[in-house]
């Protein structure tokens, strides 16, 4: 999520004020987020920074095809274009 973050400012030529106005968050988390030092951010708030930047952002689960399950990220601008990376 972060680095969709970085990626969006940077393809809109945003800078981090920009981006923590359009955020609520302050230049300094922006500034965090987009050096990938996210350990203190929750996933909340990096859904909604995304959503407040136009990005819809989906959860879904399903049952796991062996014991232990996975979490894939799902970077897609369209349903289309599917780019999933597993964590």
């Amino acid at each position: 999520m972060a680095n969709e973050i970085a990626l969006i400012a940077e393809a809109r030529g945003l800078t981090q004020k920009d981006v923590a106005s359009r955020t609520g968050l302050s230049q300094s988390d922006v500034s965090r987020i987009v050096n990938r030092l996210v350990r203190d951010f929750s996933t909340d708030r990096l859904m909604r920074a995304l959503t407040s930047l136009g990005k819809d952002v989906r959860i879904a689960w399903s049952d796991a095809k062996h014991h232990e399950g996975s979490i894939v990220v799902d970077a897609s601008d369209s349903p289309e274009e599917e780019r999933a990376y597993a964590l």
